[in-house]
């Protein structure tokens, strides 16, 4: 954070930093420099936070472009983040040195207005399992669904099932879990990475006798997507995709495998009102000024 007895320090204005930046929203700090002799600066603050000795402030403010993906880290590990930072570097001829940085995180946005796959209902059904160890043909129907494949993270999931057991053996219990699914891209290569959302709370149901059935419906524990969760793309992302999947586990006594059904959902994520007001009116004189610059250039 130091330099040739000059000390280099960022403080912003809010604690946005911490809790992530929307794309579209307007990040404002101030800079200290603080040194044995006056720093001139083209524009220094007339109101500084603060008075320190021998310090000069800069207060800064710039535009977060709009379209850019969250902040995030895949479950590979190294293979595969995006962050963002701000950084105050000094250039050294043909180099640049690197006096101070720190990390902004940028939160994940995505509307599902206007996405008619979000708008679709998903369903899936599996019938005559066949898959007991001792030979004889059962026949257990599931039917799942989800009345709308998009969803806020934080909502409640509108999911709907029903189990039919028509064997004479027990169905021991069934759960619903979701799954996530990460592609990373790089040069030549793809990896992949298929897990649990452990942020997910589990919801399981009981035993199914032998002709009897089960309904999963608006009056059984809800099932809430979690509002951690990064947004199906995520958008403006091109080195990583994200996916999710809602499973319905059914776990019948005897059978060499459970029954196991996949519903697609599409994770959108919503900004509080009064920021999405400021990011349409910021992205607006963008928009213009950009077009300005164009007919300006052309």
């Amino acid at each position: 954070m130091s330099g040739f007895g000059t000390k280099y320090w960022i403080e912003m204005l809010s604690d946005r930093c911490r809790t992530g930046y929307f794309p579209g929203e307007i990040i404002e700090g101030y800079l200290f420099i603080q040194s044995a002799s006056p720093v001139p600066l083209s524009e220094s603050c007339t109101d500084p936070p603060r008075v320190l000795p021998n310090t000069s402030v800069l207060e800064f403010q710039f535009f977060l472009p709009p379209g850019l993906p969250p902040s995030f880290t895949s479950p590979l590990g190294n293979k595969g983040h995006v962050e963002y930072r701000l950084e105050l570097n000094k250039s050294m001829g043909t180099s640049e040195k690197t006096l101070y940085k720190c990390v902004i995180l940028v939160a994940p946005f995505l509307s599902l207005a206007g996405n008619v796959a979000a708008t679709l209902p998903v369903s899936q059904e599996q019938h005559h399992a066949r898959h007991f160890c001792c030979g004889a043909d059962r026949n257990i129907t599931v039917q799942a669904s989800i009345t709308q494949a998009g969803i806020l993270a934080g909502e409640r999931i509108p999911f709907r099932a029903v189990i039919t057991n028509h064997s004479d053996s027990y169905i021991k219990s069934s759960h619903v879990t979701l799954r996530h699914r990460w592609i990373w891209y790089s040069i030549g290569q793809t990896h992949t990475s298929s897990r649990t959302v452990w942020s997910f709370k589990q919801v399981s149901r009981g035993a199914i006798p032998p002709g009897g059935s089960m309904t999963w419906g608006e009056n059984d524990e809800p099932l809430v997507l979690p509002s951690d969760l990064i947004p199906t793309g995520p958008p403006g992302c091109s080195i990583m995709m994200v996916s999710y999947e809602l499973c319905l586990t059914v776990i019948p006594k005897g059978m060499v495998k459970d029954m196991k059904l996949l519903l697609p959902i599409i994770v959108g994520s919503a900004m509080p009102p009064e920021v999405q007001a400021t990011v349409e009116r910021n992205t607006a004189s963008y928009s213009a000024l950009l077009r300005g610059a164009i007919l300006y250039t052309c």
